[in-house]
């Protein structure tokens, strides 16, 4: 009998560790299509109030790392320049974010 309690109870283990694993395989299938959203315009301007707010943190981060040494000055201008390019992207984009081509980017280089 108390063969039966402990494989019972390896076996709840086991079962209960997958579980997270594989409710997040099942997330991926309940994604809200990011192309079919439309922010309306005090939403893009609120989102666009944080966004700029994250970019100046950032900007200082950026010119912190360089005061302190840990980053040069021409990697600090690469990394500024993508940042900018990044605000642009979510302008043109209307705020929403533009995950979906990253994760077939990423896709194409496990191939």
């Amino acid at each position: 009998m108390k063969k039966w309690i402990a494989v019972y109870a390896a076996f709840m283990l086991a079962l209960g560790l997958s579980a997270p694993y594989a409710s997040a395989e099942d997330h991926g299938d309940t994604e809200v299509n990011l192309e079919d959203i439309e922010l309306s315009q005090a939403q893009q301007q609120e989102l666009e109030a944080l966004h700029n707010e994250m970019f100046q943190l950032h900007e200082q981060l950026v010119n912190k790392y360089v005061e302190f040494g840990v980053l040069s000055e021409e990697k600090a201008k690469k990394k500024m320049e993508h940042l900018e390019k990044h605000q642009e992207k979510l302008k043109e984009n209307g705020y929403v974010p533009y995950w979906k081509d990253k994760r077939h980017k990423h896709k194409d280089e496990e191939e």
